[in-house]
């Protein structure tokens, strides 16, 4: 056996030094013939897609595998892709293959045969390229590049025949020089500065021809832009979608350039990172916040300086979101308006060729949004304006509505603009769509990424608490103060006045949204409920049988108050613990309560009308009680204090604004004191307090005078019919 061994090894010692001194134009054809035969490795785009467009499966398919964010977003940094197909677990296999690879795209594109011995490479028909790059038998086998040459270089200093081995090992320019997703250059621009020549050199003209470019459209000697420009992606046919894919291009990405929420953030917000890089773009803290004043603005993503394109780049902005969002192709010529499919919506709104190229404003132009017309506000919209961006609003009037984002689903959140900043605070879709899952960070706590996350949340530290699970505050407004489209599907689901004002009384509230038939599921969601909110929120999971608790991992929380299976399916019985008052329950069997939705006055089934959060919000509490509370913070932001509290100085200006003159974290702390847009006069709230309170003691003292004076006649009487009976000791005692 040893024999055999040895004499193996000679023979395949002595094949390496002959296939070295063979000529490698022969075998360049030989292996390029058999690799054709061999296979077709198609190119796996879903791997080049940034951590943040990737679907909750896959990025559950990518953790299995060991990927985190920044490995994924870095090819090369995981552990994982040091290994060969055939090395990796069942697990990692059934992984990988869900993500989409199959054995010869893994070993290529992940792994680019690294795991394989000298031997095998030579059996693939692939040794020969690991020769050009510099690699021998010996180093091979040592696995040390340490001292080789061609892997220490970046691809622009590589040799044509280098890069062209390398690419047959399924490496190109980013993944060789292990360029972050972020700074690829199909990522960042879709290689839109490109002459069509530098395309054709990148290899990359030919997905723009499947698309209907070419070089005539494409340097602008043709007016018009192809179909493909104006078709949302569902709408691109296969060919298309492959071609998009390797232009980075992805359905968000494609349909609309994507809402810059971190543009719309104020000055004070920003990092130093952000502020330096805006201050290279010539804005200041007044011409970042008031928008429109920057002359920046006034340039088209092309027109800017190299400089000015990196800090642009470094703060989010791509070609596309810079031209659209902010410059709203006012740097584009009326033919170039034309060629990107945007030239009818400046029509719509008034302007003409010999208008465009005067720079004239239209009398559209100059008005406000609310008095534009619908097909007006569409071509504003196509133009990447909303209203705030369209009335010019300084960002400080702006408010980031917390509340829509939390009713809204998981991908509407895509829509936005928004979910990255969810994903980097720890939400995914699952924890997103239960709505129990909380961040327990305080702000210092928060990574750098997170922190960011947040600001673009429009959260400051002051009110940061970690993105608390939805509380639905439309719900416990009462009946009276309700918006009639509100009050139209609160009727549907068949409440009325006080099963409304006393939460726990209505017999909807005994159904899981499941068993709402779709009339009254419509209804809820009207009202602001999803599946998971009205389950928590409004029936605490009561509506769900003894199985499904346990699917839904909140067996533990009813298993606090003594509830088993066999309690469970009887009918009219409950352990003791859950008869109990808020005030009585242990301190767990609370936080069991506040898992399942419980508030202490939806446990108690306080009405509305005595919940001093929606009926009084406060205003009969002391100004230290409100400290005692945690809820002074939120006053003293709306300008209250101690001395206006107590009625010593005149109310905060903050009480004589409406809703949509407050800034931003006076909005949040209006909604901490259960104020919504219809009910924001807490002067009149508290001085109708007042007056309620001198009423009642005016009242009790009228009653106990009426009756002292009742009974002093009684007295008096009884004293005049018997007073010769009567001795005067007694008299006077009585």
């Amino acid at each position: 056996v040893t024999m055999l061994f040895v004499g193996a090894i000679e023979v395949e010692k002595n094949n390496d030094e002959l296939s070295t001194t063979a000529k490698t134009t022969t075998k360049i054809v030989f292996n390029e013939r058999t690799l054709q035969e061999r296979r077709d490795i198609k190119y796996p785009e879903f791997r080049y897609r940034s951590w943040s467009f990737l679907t909750r499966k896959e990025k559950d398919a990518a953790k299995q595998l060991g990927y985190k964010e920044n490995t994924w977003d870095d090819p090369g940094l995981a552990e994982i892709e040091t290994k060969a197909f055939d090395e990796l677990t069942t697990t990692e296999i059934s992984a990988a293959q869900m993500l989409g690879f199959d054995e010869d795209q893994w070993d290529c594109y992940q792994n680019h045969y690294a795991s394989y011995t000298w031997h095998e490479l030579k059996v693939e028909a692939i040794q020969e390229y690991c020769t050009v790059l510099g690699w021998t038998h010996m180093t091979w086998n040592a696995n040390n590049d340490a001292n080789l040459v061609t892997e220490a270089k970046n691809w622009e200093e590589m040799t044509s025949n280098q890069q062209e081995a390398a690419r047959k090992l399924c490496y190109f320019k980013e993944t060789w020089n292990k360029i972050h997703f972020d700074d690829w250059e199909c990522t960042k621009d879709h290689y839109d500065d490109y002459t069509w020549e530098e395309l054709s050199e990148k290899g990359v003209d030919k997905y723009f021809s499947i698309l209907g470019w070419n070089a005539a459209t494409w340097n602008g000697a043709a007016k018009r832009a192809p179909v493909s420009e104006r078709l949302d992606w569902k709408a691109l046919n296969p060919e298309q979608h492959i071609a998009a894919r390797k232009l980075c291009y992805h359905k968000l990405e494609w349909d609309d350039p994507p809402y810059p929420t971190f543009r719309y953030r104020k000055w004070e917000h920003l990092s130093d990172d952000e502020k330096r890089n805006a201050g290279i773009l010539s804005y200041t803290n007044h011409t970042w916040n008031e928008l429109g004043t920057a002359k920046i603005e006034e340039k088209a993503f092309h027109d800017l300086t190299s400089t000015e394109k990196a800090a642009a780049t470094a703060l989010g902005f791509k070609k596309t979101v810079w031209d659209c969002y902010i410059n709203h192709y006012e740097g584009y010529s009326w033919d170039a308006l034309y060629t990107q499919g945007v030239q009818a919506y400046y029509i719509v709104l008034g302007f003409s060729p010999e208008m465009w190229q005067n720079q004239e404003d239209t009398n559209i132009d100059k008005g406000k949004w609310d008095t534009l017309n619908p097909a007006q506000k569409t071509a504003a919209k196509e133009l990447c304006y909303i209203e705030e961006s369209w009335d010019n609003v300084p960002l400080d009037k702006w408010a980031c509505d917390m509340g829509k984002f939390y009713t809204s689903t998981w991908h509407s959140l895509v829509d936005m603009g928004v979910q990255p900043y969810f994903v980097a605070l720890g939400w995914e879709e699952d924890s997103w769509r239960n709505h129990r899952k909380q961040s327990s960070f305080d702000w210092e706590d928060l990574s750098k990424e997170a922190a960011a996350a947040a600001r673009d949340l429009c959260f400051i530290k002051e009110d940061w608490k970690g993105p608390s699970e939805y509380y639905p505050i439309f719900r416990y407004n009462l009946w009276d103060t309700l918006q009639e489209d509100i009050r139209d599907a609160a009727i549907t689901l068949q409440y009325n006045e006080y099963t409304w004002n006393n939460p726990g009384t209505a017999e909807i509230e005994e159904y899981s949204f499941e068993r709402l038939n779709s009339k009254r599921r419509k209804a809820a969601k009207r009202l602001g409920y999803s599946e998971e909110t009205w389950d928590c929120w409004q029936n605490h999971y009561l509506g769900y049988n003894w199985e499904k608790l346990e699917e839904e991992g909140l067996v533990r929380h009813f298993d606090s108050f003594g509830w088993n299976e066999g309690l469970w399916n009887a009918v009219g019985v409950a352990p003791e613990e859950w008869e109990k008052s808020w005030s009585d329950l242990s301190s767990n069997n609370r936080i069991a309560a506040k898992s399942l939705c419980y508030l202490k006055e939806t446990w108690n089934k306080t009405s509305l009308l005595d919940w001093n959060c929606s009926a009084a919000h406060y205003s009969d509490y002391d100004w230290g009680r409100l400290e005692e509370e945690g809820i002074q913070s939120y006053f003293a932001l709306l300008g209250w204090s101690e001395d206006n509290w107590g009625g010593n100085s005149a109310p905060p200006i903050t009480n004589n604004k409406g809703w949509n003159q407050l800034n931003q974290e006076q909005r949040i702390a209006s909604r901490q004191i259960c104020y919504t847009k219809n009910l924001s006069n807490m002067a009149r709230d508290k001085k109708r307090m007042d007056v309620h309170r001198i009423s009642k003691i005016f009242l009790a003292s009228a009653v106990s005078i009426a009756l002292a004076f009742v009974t002093f006649r009684k007295i008096r009487s009884r004293l005049r019919r018997n007073r010769f009976d009567v001795p005067v000791e007694e008299t006077v005692q009585v």
